[in-house]
Protein backbone atom coordinates (compact mmCIF):
# COMPACT_ATOMS: atom_id res chain seq x y z
CA UNK A 1 0.00 0.00 0.00
CA UNK A 2 1.14 3.52 -0.68
CA UNK A 3 1.05 6.24 1.97
CA UNK A 4 -1.92 7.86 0.21
CA UNK A 5 -3.88 4.61 0.26
CA UNK A 6 -3.23 4.20 3.99
CA UNK A 7 -4.33 7.78 4.73
CA UNK A 8 -7.49 7.52 2.64
CA UNK A 9 -8.26 4.08 4.05
CA UNK A 10 -8.18 5.40 7.62
CA UNK A 11 -10.70 8.21 7.15
CA UNK A 12 -13.41 6.10 8.80
CA UNK A 13 -11.18 5.76 11.87
CA UNK A 14 -10.68 9.54 11.94
CA UNK A 15 -14.42 10.12 11.51
CA UNK A 16 -15.26 7.70 14.33
CA UNK A 17 -12.74 9.42 16.60
CA UNK A 18 -14.13 12.88 15.81
CA UNK A 19 -17.68 11.66 16.47
CA UNK A 20 -16.57 10.22 19.81
CA UNK A 21 -14.90 13.47 20.87
CA UNK A 22 -17.95 15.51 19.89
CA UNK A 23 -20.38 13.16 21.65
CA UNK A 24 -18.24 13.09 24.80
CA UNK A 25 -18.32 16.90 24.82
CA UNK A 26 -22.13 16.73 24.92
CA UNK A 27 -22.55 18.15 21.41
CA UNK A 28 -24.51 16.88 18.42
CA UNK A 29 -22.89 16.18 15.07
CA UNK A 30 -24.00 15.77 11.50
CA UNK A 31 -21.96 14.02 8.84
CA UNK A 32 -21.89 15.62 5.40
CA UNK A 33 -20.15 14.18 2.37
CA UNK A 34 -19.29 17.02 0.03
CA UNK A 35 -17.17 17.82 -2.94
CA UNK A 36 -15.36 21.12 -2.79
CA UNK A 37 -16.35 23.16 0.25
CA UNK A 38 -17.69 26.64 -0.43
CA UNK A 39 -19.61 29.44 1.29
CA UNK A 40 -22.94 28.53 -0.29
CA UNK A 41 -22.82 24.96 1.00
CA UNK A 42 -21.96 26.06 4.53
CA UNK A 43 -24.63 28.75 4.37
CA UNK A 44 -27.28 26.04 4.03
CA UNK A 45 -26.67 24.99 7.65
CA UNK A 46 -27.10 28.10 9.84
CA UNK A 47 -27.49 26.09 13.07
CA UNK A 48 -24.04 24.47 12.78
CA UNK A 49 -21.47 26.19 15.02
CA UNK A 50 -18.29 24.77 13.48
CA UNK A 51 -17.39 22.51 10.58
CA UNK A 52 -14.71 19.83 10.86
CA UNK A 53 -13.18 18.95 7.51
CA UNK A 54 -11.62 15.48 7.24
CA UNK A 55 -9.61 14.76 4.14
CA UNK A 56 -6.23 13.77 2.85
CA UNK A 57 -3.35 16.20 3.54
CA UNK A 58 -3.45 17.36 -0.09
CA UNK A 59 -7.08 18.47 -0.02
CA UNK A 60 -7.64 20.00 3.41
CA UNK A 61 -6.21 23.42 2.64
CA UNK A 62 -9.22 25.72 2.75
CA UNK A 63 -9.16 29.49 2.52
CA UNK A 64 -12.05 30.10 4.89
CA UNK A 65 -11.91 33.89 4.77
CA UNK A 66 -15.45 35.04 4.19
CA UNK A 67 -17.03 31.77 5.30
CA UNK A 68 -19.90 32.31 7.73
CA UNK A 69 -18.66 29.61 10.14
CA UNK A 70 -15.34 28.34 11.47
CA UNK A 71 -13.70 25.43 9.65
CA UNK A 72 -11.39 23.03 11.47
CA UNK A 73 -9.20 20.79 9.31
Amino acid sequence: LTTSAIIVGRYLDALAHAKSLITNAGKRYFTFILGKLNEAKIGNFPDVDVFVLLGCPHSVMVDSIGFPKDIVT
